[in-house]
């Protein structure tokens, strides 16, 4: 089945997760992890797994805390509630300890994690715990909702990729055609409070979905998705924005991405 997730571990081992029940027939339901020649590491055992798709995967790696952040459309994880967002251990078991109370009310799509452990996730959701949070939201280390975090009145479509400056910005694309009734298509930059960045301005947008974000070494972002133009210029699925959000010039992929969007992007050394 299909893979929407990867992420490398401490070990450099990589977590994988999506909607598959075997991975080179060993049963590893959703998530897994492969050693670094490809092969199943066989002490990862999710158990049952999550009982809906996997969407996002991220390492927290805590002063007292290694393990896999998930998030996705189930509604349990090896048989125990624990819907959209969860914890695993290094092992592949549920992180009881982990707990966001009655968690979102809708898909997680994305998953980010700062420097400090703390969890920002993307989505669907318009509630976290009880607590209206409109499709963004922060969660502290424990996976308790961080009430410091206050996007206002949130995206008005679905969040679909988040990245961490190293700032402490908070880059978001998806499905949005506003923040906080601010109209920004598509891609916008939160200040740590979880506010509008009034500062990071993209001009027109995406005219398409941004599925992936990336922040390069110097700053400037990566964008793919399954937009075709961005600020008005032709970018089939992928462009680069200055660190302002404007647009880079100097990045053309010629023709880019033809016949399918951009979903996940990787920097090299």
């Amino acid at each position: 089945g299909p893979i929407y997730a990867m992420a490398f571990d401490t070990n450099a081992q990589l977590i994988v997760a999506g909607d598959f029940a075997t991975v080179n027939g060993a049963r590893t339901v959703r998530t897994a992890r492969l050693n670094r020649d490809g092969t199943v590491d066989p002490t990862f055992n999710p158990g049952a797994g999550a009982n809906g798709v996997v969407f996002a995967a991220a390492i927290q790696t805590t002063a007292t805390n290694n393990g896999v952040i998930i998030g996705g459309n189930f509604s349990t994880v090896n048989g125990t509630n624990q819907p959209f967002l969860a914890r695993l251990t290094s092992l592949g078991a549920l992180d009881t300890s982990f707990r966001a109370g009655t968690g979102p009310d809708a898909v997680v799509r994305a998953v980010a994690v700062q420097a400090d452990g703390s969890v920002v996730i993307g989505g669907d959701f318009t509630s976290i715990g009880g607590t209206i949070l409109r499709r963004i939201a922060r969660m502290n280390p424990d996976g308790s909702g961080d009430a410091t975090f206050n996007p206002g009145l949130g995206a008005n479509g679905p969040v679909r990729a988040v990245a961490i400056q190293t700032d402490g910005k908070i880059l978001i694309g998806g499905d949005f055609t506003s923040i906080n009734s601010t109209n920004i298509n598509r891609i916008a930059r939160l200040n740590p409070d979880g506010s509008l960045d009034a500062a990071f301005n993209p001009g027109l947008g995406a005219d398409g979905s941004v599925n992936s974000i990336v922040v390069q070494p110097d700053g400037t972002i990566l964008v793919g998705g399954a937009f075709v133009a961005f600020n008005g210029f032709t970018r089939n699925g992928l462009t680069r924005l200055e660190t302002d959000g404007t647009f880079d010039l100097g990045f053309n992929a010629g023709t880019g991405a033809t016949g399918g969007a951009v979903n996940a992007l990787a920097l090299r050394s």
